[in-house]
């Protein structure tokens, strides 16, 4: 096993990567690396030493960062800031990203297209278009990591086999999008004061929501799930969003339970808000709830048929065929 460490055997982290072989460890030392970095060596491992490690694009908010296309590389402890892109890993497998701080790339923070095995530990992406896109991706990790102030803080497409934990999303202006896909499972997450979705799953399949806080997004729903099946939203605590508190759409044969809604729709004071809300969903189970003080209804029920209600403790309920919106 080689160690190469820049700038001490190779002056850039380009050259060093050209001269590594499979199993070999790049270590960067503390400093700014104007540069874009290609990737094309299997099982690599590279580490910073944190975030006094900085890899910057040369041409301001142009470029990638890191580009990978390998299979079982790892990139550790640095920053990686003012590129279109900040990393791109295409066509790859086994990539683990982890201490890492992604600021002001324009375009993405972090893409991922056509990869399997995944994980992202303790990342954070601020300030880009979309912070987090992983496209066509098949077991997909992410925990202890943090999206703040994006446009888009995470938008997913075509995803399989997916978790994410104590994950925060704040202040973005889209919140956690993620869809279609299957089998995605959210733990533990925030989803804190975003203007538009808090947590919201879209043509996910036999997925869940659970244990999650969702508070303060503006003009959304603050978690919920449409166009899916099989989906289970459970032990989430979500109050003072601008919509509901959680909110179904279309979707079928899903369970809602143990969930606490309070104070939401106070800042959009319309049928769809509300605390818990049903709309074309059916043969869905809602129980043991709890939904308080909830604009203009705690539990709302548009046009849905087969679903249960069992245990829940709400003050107010309507339903309706229509939805005047």
């Amino acid at each position: 096993m080689r160690v190469i460490r820049v700038p001490q055997d190779e002056p850039t982290i380009q050259e060093a990567v050209n001269s590594a072989r499979a199993g070999n460890i790049i270590i960067i030392d503390e400093g700014v690396f104007d540069e874009e970095v290609s990737i094309f060596t299997d099982n690599l491992l590279i580490v910073g030493k944190g975030s006094k490690t900085v890899l910057q694009s040369p041409t301001c908010e142009e470029g990638t960062g890191f580009q990978v296309n390998a299979n079982g590389v790892q990139i550790h402890e640095m920053a990686i800031r003012n590129f279109d892109i900040g990393i791109q890993v295409i066509d790859s497998s086994d990539i683990v990203l982890g201490n890492l701080k992604l600021e002001n790339n324009v375009g993405t923070g972090i893409e991922i297209l056509f990869s399997s095995n995944i994980k992202l530990v303790k990342v954070e992406v601020i300030r880009s278009r979309v912070g987090l896109f992983p496209f066509v991706v098949t077991d997909f990790s992410m925990e202890g990591s943090k999206l703040f102030q994006n446009f888009i803080a995470q938008l997913d497409a075509v995803i399989s086999r997916a978790t994410v934990t104590n994950t925060e999303y704040r202040d973005n202006f889209l919140g956690f999008l993620p869809g279609p896909g299957n089998n995605y499972h959210v733990n533990f997450c925030k989803f804190i004061g975003n203007e538009f979705i808090g947590g919201s799953f879209f043509a996910i399949d036999d997925g869940s929501i659970k244990n999650c806080i969702a508070e303060d997004n503006s003009f959304s729903a603050g978690l919920g799930s449409s166009l899916g099946t099989r989906n289970h939203i459970a032990f989430n605590q979500s109050r003072r969003n601008g919509l509901s508190g959680i909110r179904l759409g279309s979707e079928d044969s899903s369970v809602v339970e143990f969930n606490e809604a309070t104070n939401n729709g106070q800042g959009m004071p319309t049928l769809s808000g509300g605390g818990i809300f049903l709309r074309f969903t059916n043969n869905t189970v809602v129980r043991f709830n709890t939904a308080k003080n909830n604009i203009p209804a705690d539990i709302i029920v548009i046009d849905g048929s087969g679903n249960t209600f069992i245990g829940n403790d709400f003050d107010t309920f309507r339903e309706t065929p229509t939805d005047p919106i």
